[in-house]
């Protein structure tokens, strides 16, 4: 028998933080069925290693979180990526071994960011809308 939290334990507290109950396909990216972007992301893990008592000195959220929501970096046509060009999920399971170990304990690799093509948003607005709007002129006036 193991001390800490049961699964059960982890998956309850994160049912009643998000309100509701999870499918077991929610149960492998909690984050997402949270529907946790930024800061509400980073509250929901600061919640969870306040309630578990555990060091996120590991934990490196810029590879867990899509934070589509900045004003300043629109993501159409060309819309921005992850940080790094993925987000991991976070499953339940990483969640109830962390507050077993007391400790963050996913372990990943140097990851460099990727290269994004959202400056290329303001080129294609500034250029694409006169020609459509010439377009339109032109074949319907």
């Amino acid at each position: 028998m193991t001390n800490g939290p049961t699964r059960d334990a982890v998956l309850g507290w994160l049912q009643a933080r998000i309100g509701r109950q999870l499918t077991p396909a929610e149960q492998a990216d909690v984050l997402a069925a949270a529907r946790a972007e930024g800061d509400a992301a980073d509250a929901l893990m600061a919640a969870f290693a306040a309630e578990f008592n555990v060091d996120m000195a590991g934990w490196r959220p810029e590879l867990h979180r899509d934070d589509q929501a900045a004003l300043l970096q629109p993501g159409f046509p060309i819309r921005r990526p992850p940080a790094f060009g993925l987000r991991l999920p976070v499953p339940v399971s990483l969640l109830h071994a962390s507050a077993l170990a007391g400790r963050w304990v996913e372990r990943l690799p140097d990851l460099r960011p990727a290269r994004s093509l959202a400056w290329l948003n303001l080129p294609l607005l500034l250029v694409g809308l006169p020609l459509l709007t010439a377009l339109v002129i032109a074949v319907f006036f």
